[in-house]
């Protein structure tokens, strides 16, 4: 096994060699490069800012409030697990936050009223949704000859703790058949996949009991609904009159301080995966070589690390949306070993051309994760 360096259990960096534990504070020669990415992209080694590259506005629950905000464009985003970095994603829902407008349908049983309930915006933007008669009470939107493919809203428990919703092709008649979900006094984030993409599918949410049916009074607390391109929802996308698009992004690191790339090195970094993109997420890359040192997640959640022209994976399903991972590499020049949360994943020669860095590219394709505690060593 080649030297496993990382974090020990006191939070101090640490290097395994032969069998003894030798530690390294952050401040140690052989750590060049390391972005907490928690609340700014500051290396601490004191290599350049980390800058950011998203042309459009993007939202985001703040790590510190834990409140959802906004970002302006070409800023980051900092959520309790590091920095939030997404690919493009559309949304097709109109007036995602008024339920009240006319875009929306609301069945002969439904009333709508905002009551001051703060919403997860901190501001009173919430709405209530309360059936006024027994049997079905819905509200719905059909978002029209669009190839979505996934839906996201924020819920809470009013006096009923379960509602439930669809996303279909289908007018909405037997409620008791769609997803049911259960509420509670917190804000939810509510996420669920189409089986298809349809060109008039519906979403609803639902003061509904699991029969089917909800009683005169139910209630529940609803804010911002969308319906995106994506195989899984990602972060709210407020639109009004029209279909809205959050750009891609990137995050770009300062490479100066890396080794060459036939030179011993350690790169490491923890992730969180937050929902399947449909294809391979690139978690980083250096831009530049031309056998590339980079760390991919693909879409049956298998860590892909390579150094060269060699890869290293783990089995699938070794990856779990929602939770912390940490990421390794470790190359004596000649051969990398891959770690995925402290185990490791094998050994390959370091083989291939190597190319003139240019930068370390965080996110630069397909992608939807939070990524934090980016660190290089020159060991």
């Amino acid at each position: 096994m080649l030297a496993d360096t990382g974090l020990n259990s006191s939070g101090v960096a640490a290097s395994k060699v032969g069998g003894s534990l030798v530690k390294r504070d952050a401040n140690a020669d052989n750590l060049v490069i390391y972005y907490p990415l928690q609340t700014d992209l500051i290396d601490q080694k004191g290599g350049s800012d980390g800058t950011i590259s998203r042309s459009t506005t993007g939202t985001y629950i703040d790590g510190q409030s834990n409140l959802v905000k906004t970002a302006t464009a070409n800023n980051p985003r900092f959520e309790r697990g590091g920095l939030l970095l997404e690919s493009a994603a559309t949304q097709y829902l109109l007036h995602t936050n008024d339920p009240s407008n006319a875009a929306w349908s609301l069945n002969s049983n439904v009333t709508l009223s905002q009551d001051g309930t703060i919403a997860p915006d901190g501001n009173a933007t919430a709405w209530k949704v309360q059936a006024t008669a027994n049997g079905a009470a819905y509200i719905a939107q059909d978002r029209g000859a669009n190839a979505a493919n996934s839906m996201r809203y924020w819920a809470k428990k009013g006096n009923i703790d379960e509602i439930s919703h669809s996303i279909s092709s289908d007018t909405i008649v037997d409620q008791g058949s769609n997803d049911n979900v259960a509420l509670t006094d917190e804000w939810q984030e509510i996420d669920q996949a189409a089986a298809s993409a349809s060109d008039t599918a519906l979403v609803a949410c639902n003061a509904d009991r699991v029969s089917g049916s909800a009683t005169a009074g139910d209630y529940f607390y609803f804010w911002e609904c969308n319906i995106q391109d994506t195989d899984f929802p990602t972060s709210t996308i407020n639109s009004t009159t029209t279909a809205t698009t959050r750009n891609a992004e990137s995050c770009v690191l300062d490479h100066t301080n890396l080794p060459a790339w036939g030179d011993p090195q350690t790169i490491e970094f923890d992730f969180i995966p937050m929902g399947d993109r449909g294809g391979n997420q690139q978690l980083f890359i250096v831009t530049g070589d031309t056998n590339p040192r980079a760390a991919i997640m693909t879409a049956a959640e298998v860590l892909v690390l390579q150094f060269g022209s060699n890869q290293i994976s783990s089995g699938a399903g070794t990856l779990t949306y929602g939770q912390k991972h940490t990421a390794k590499m470790v190359s004596d020049g000649a051969n990398f070993e891959g770690f995925l949360d402290g185990v490791s994943l094998g050994t390959a020669a370091v083989s291939g051309v190597a190319g003139t860095p240019s930068a370390i590219t965080l996110n630069g394709g397909v992608g939807y994760f939070n990524i934090s505690e980016f660190k290089v060593w020159n060991v």
